[in-house]
């Protein structure tokens, strides 16, 4: 039998294992600045019809962010400068074509265009303690911005392209963009072993719900080391439109796992590294043509860098 001292020890043990808590959030000091790159590849196979068919895309984004201000409150104006884009994509239809804006080709690549245009453009944040993105100052002429420095080819319908960048760089595409790497902390303080949710509802590239749990693993003096688990399920099963009628149903679901190294002192991600993957069918609706539905598989990952 289990005496009563026993128990206390074992009591004592446990308690031990568990730190002290910590506290995680975004503490930003006005004036200074970092190095960001970000980079996503992606592999994704579908299966029409009996074909399959594969396609590729390595994405790396380049940016200065800045801490312009900082309120009483705690909240932060973060200005995000992109000054390099660069990508790699290959597909069945248009074959395998190459960008970076630091050495750009005298024709970009429709895919690219958008990266391209966005390359000496800032985005301003301001992000509260807990990573939420209360605004996005400015936004309202950035897409207009981004449209003018295009040079469209003309079988591409211009009214639908600044439609399309108006949708990509509204107030809330942005939100659904940066909360991922922002909107990360629990309320209130954490020790080893605690795990806290976050969820997200985005609109691309189709409406769906990702669900975060968040674990602190371990932590020392200067940072601590976070595990991601996330569970992604779609919002209805309405068809996202593409424009001139084009659209595409996803029935698709997935997970992310991964962890970030996030630094004590400021509550910014270090870095992170996420694996990514998603599966599930997709319809297709082109007008005068036949509904075509694919099996969709998706593999991804995800690398995130600060530079301080």
């Amino acid at each position: 039998m289990i005496r009563a001292s026993q128990l206390c020890i074992l009591a004592l043990l446990l308690t031990a294992c568990r730190s002290d808590p910590i506290a995680l959030g975004l503490q930003l000091e006005s004036g200074t600045e970092q190095r960001v790159a970000l980079a996503m590849s992606q592999r994704v196979t579908e299966e029409r019809g009996g074909e399959e068919l594969e396609s590729t895309q390595d994405v790396v984004l380049e940016w200065r962010q800045a801490v312009e201000s900082r309120s009483s409150d705690g909240s932060a104006v973060l200005a995000l400068s992109y000054d390099r884009a660069r990508m790699v994509a290959s597909n069945p239809s248009f074959g395998t074509i190459s960008y970076d804006s630091k050495n750009p080709p005298a024709v970009v690549p429709l895919l690219a265009i958008g990266l391209h245009a966005s390359v000496g453009e800032t985005v301003r944040l301001v992000l509260d303690e807990r990573g939420e993105i209360l605004r996005v100052p400015g936004i309202e002429g950035f897409a207009d911005r981004i449209f003018n420095k295009l040079e469209l080819p003309p079988s591409v319908d211009a009214a639908a392209a600044r439609a399309a960048l108006r949708q990509w760089f509204s107030e809330d595409s942005m939100r659904e963009l940066m909360r991922p790497i922002f909107s990360i902390y629990p309320e209130g303080l954490v020790q080893t072993g605690d795990r806290w949710q976050r969820e997200v509802t985005a609109a691309r590239p189709f409406p769906h719900c990702q669900s975060n749990e968040y674990e602190l693993e371990s932590f020392n003096e200067e940072t601590a080391t976070v595990r991601v688990r996330s569970v992604l399920v779609p919002l209805g099963n309405e068809p996202v439109a593409y424009g001139r009628g084009m659209s595409a149903r996803f029935e698709v679901e997935g997970e992310l796992e991964g962890r970030l190294l996030v630094d004590r002192a400021t509550g910014l991600v270090l870095l992170g590294e996420l694996e990514q993957e998603l599966e599930g069918t997709v319809t297709y609706f082109v007008p005068g043509a036949e509904n075509v539905e694919a099996e969709l598989e998706l593999e991804g990952r995800i690398e995130y860098a600060v530079d301080r």
